[in-house]
């Protein structure tokens, strides 16, 4: 018995580690590109308005990554549909790899300078992988609020962590652990999003139920989302 159990527990461990390691050797394999090169793209309008300016800061979610194109990432979408009514400059601050301490220290100070009038904060996934604590996350990320209010007159929207990583990147007890965790996560930001009375956007919901109805969502390393994908994510964006 004891031999049994011993062998059922060698190969228990050899697939957690194996499972774990596929995890980010799939997406080391794939190395997507920053499509987000061109951090300033102003979109004019034939209002005589003043310019609205907007910052997106954040990870590789904001800068697009998984699609070919800037084009495609949700904040160029969402400057898009802004330049609607008036004439609109989007500076994308975003880096790939990021997390919150990073935008607290190198991206708030750029977004303070540029004076917005709007700004989505959309981090977290990073600080999640990298096993930060929510606690830790949570003050980071509420010193970031506090910066921009403090010293912006922003109207600032966060946006919730999505449930990210399909069935054929994580493998089980993965997908529950990581799922688990991004809710402890999303807890934080609605917490402080509601101290602050802050715009809150829900994504994790929406990624739970659409995810599954649509085989293209991801990109090729089965974590980031394609083109198509970070528009289905704008269209709730906007619809909030």
């Amino acid at each position: 018995m004891k031999k049994i159990l011993l062998v059922l527990f060698i190969i228990l461990s050899v697939y957690l580690n194996r499972a774990y390691a596929h995890i980010y050797a799939m997406m080391g394999d794939h190395n997507l590109p920053n499509p987000t090169t061109q951090k300033n793209i102003t979109f004019p309008h034939k209002s005589s308005t003043p310019t609205l300016k907007y910052v997106a800061l954040g990870d590789s979610l904001s800068a697009g990554v998984g699609s070919s194109s800037f084009k495609d990432s949700f904040p160029y979408l969402r400057a898009e549909k802004l330049a609607r009514k008036n004439s609109v400059t989007l500076v994308n601050l975003a880096l790939p790899g990021v997390q919150s301490a990073d935008v607290l220290r190198n991206q708030v100070s750029l977004a303070i300078l540029e004076d917005p009038q709007e700004i989505t904060l959309f981090v977290g996934i990073n600080d999640l992988h990298n096993l930060q604590s929510p606690e830790d996350f949570g003050k980071t990320y509420r010193q970031i609020i506090l910066e921009l209010k403090n010293k912006t007159s922003a109207q600032i929207t966060l946006i919730n962590l999505p449930n990210l990583g399909s069935d054929m990147l994580l493998y089980p007890p993965y997908n529950f652990l990581f799922d688990f965790r991004t809710r402890q996560f999303n807890k934080v930001i609605t917490e402080i999003g509601q101290e602050e009375n802050l715009k809150v956007i829900d994504l994790y919901d929406f990624t739970k139920e659409i995810v599954s109805k649509n085989a293209d969502f991801y990109s090729v390393d089965e974590f980031h989302p394609s083109a198509s994908g970070y528009k289905l994510w704008e269209q709730t964006i906007d619809a909030n």
